[in-house]
């Protein structure tokens, strides 16, 4: 009387959900400030990492980048770049979307974040580390993300293709 028996649920796997189901959310953060200031050079912030459990998924990247800051009364132009690849750290990878961030008039009188989305196909089953890292545009004082314990994230999402 309305219960279904157990022998006619079909069992649900990865392979029968349709394609653009949801198979696997991660979740990266940190507050850790990071310091940055020498132009035209990237440095890492922070990664998150997943592993496909097919070649054809495709992963969704959230990006939101926090707490971005200048130390100088000049302009501090920053590129928050997104990337990837099957290392973990490091600032080589493929780069996936990227977002300015432009402060003046400082010393720190201005704090903002940025946030951006990629979908692509790592075509992988390994590991794979989704990073940010931060490039600097001009030579100025220190700049930074997450001054004053801003918190920074980066969301996964697995796709099935």
């Amino acid at each position: 009387s309305g219960t279904i028996p157990a022998a006619n649920v079909a069992t649900l796997t990865s392979s029968n959900l349709p394609t653009g189901s949801v198979l696997q959310i991660v979740k990266s953060q940190t507050s850790t400030q990071v310091g940055f200031s020498t132009n035209n050079t990237d440095t890492f912030i922070f990664q998150a990492s997943i592993t496909p459990s097919s070649t054809s998924n495709k992963i969704l990247a959230l990006y939101d980048i926090n707490g971005i800051a200048s130390n100088a009364a000049t302009a501090n132009r920053m590129e928050i770049i997104g990337y990837w690849n099957t290392s973990s750290g490091g600032t080589s990878g493929t780069t996936l979307n990227s977002s300015y961030s432009a402060t003046d008039n400082g010393p720190v009188q201005e704090i903002t974040s940025v946030s951006f989305s990629s979908l692509f196909t790592p075509a992988t089953t390994s590991t794979i580390y989704v990073k940010a890292r931060v490039y600097t545009h001009d030579t100025n004082q220190v700049r930074y993300v997450n001054v004053y314990g801003s918190n920074s994230t980066i969301t996964l999402m697995e796709i099935k293709g």
